[in-house]
């Protein structure tokens, strides 16, 4: 295996799968790939800790019980199943939405994170609407000061028009989120300083793509900033087109 190939297998090392033998016994002898293995397993246990955890709004657990009733009431009206049958597979197909809503797709306690679905689910209201790079580039000069990182990525030549920006409030400092589509995906891109990333830096052009939360992501140094573009396409389709 080469470092090329242990790109493909990172998730599987870190997750310490047994079918990830040769993955791991390439990064025991790779510095480099060693470095990768400590990035994706740093951002993993970020990602999971509890303080990203949200309780579920009140009343909840009472509306999703009526919701249950309702549906196991229409299967033994309209199948005939015993009630108890019934309300089961109603409740099963229930549990697997829910994870889907409130892990998958749910608002996080992260901030960051909170703002990257919202901007991928078309939900973020952008401070200004623009297919032009330059026009949104002017747009954080003007608005946000010369410090204020003010670089927007060009995605055109991957298929993915500019749809425009907007600036989020995200713990101690300002995201400032770029928006991109192709008429069905969308990709946000955050830049930040470098001093301020938490994860393993890349080095200086150098493309770390990982996947979690149902994210995927890939995060590049540029000089002193770090640009992250964050979609929901699998990591395998987002790496392919970043790399065409």
């Amino acid at each position: 295996m080469n470092c090329a190939e242990y790109e493909e297998w990172v998730a599987a090392d870190v997750d310490e799968r047994s079918d990830a033998g040769a993955a791991r016994d390439h990064r025991r002898g790779c510095p480099r790939c060693t470095a990768l293995w400590q990035a994706h397993g740093a951002w993993r246990e970020r990602l999971r800790s509890p303080a990203l955890r949200q309780e579920a709004p009140p009343g909840l657990r009472t509306r999703i019980g009526a919701l249950l009733d309702e549906a196991a009431a229409a299967l033994t009206r309209s199948f005939g199943w015993p009630r108890r049958l019934a309300w089961a597979s109603v409740a099963s197909l229930a549990l697997a939405s829910l994870v889907l809503t409130f892990v998958g797709r749910g608002p996080s306690g992260d901030p960051v994170l909170a703002a990257y679905r919202l901007a991928l689910d078309g939900s973020l209201p952008l401070s200004l609407t623009t297919t032009e790079t330059a026009e949104l580039e002017a747009f954080y000069r003007d608005h946000h000061g010369d410090d204020f990182p003010a670089h927007v990525v060009d995605l055109s030549g991957k298929g993915f028009r500019l749809v425009g920006g907007g600036v989020r409030p995200a713990g101690d400092r300002l995201a400032r989120l770029s928006v991109y589509g192709d008429g069905v995906t969308r990709i946000v891109c955050d830049y930040q300083a470098a001093s301020a990333y938490q994860g393993r830096l890349p080095a200086p052009g150098e493309k770390l793509f990982f996947h979690d939360s149902g994210l995927s992501f890939c995060v590049t140094r540029m000089g002193e900033e770090i640009c992250v573009l964050v979609t929901r396409l699998p990591l395998d389709r987002f790496r392919a087109l970043l790399r065409a």
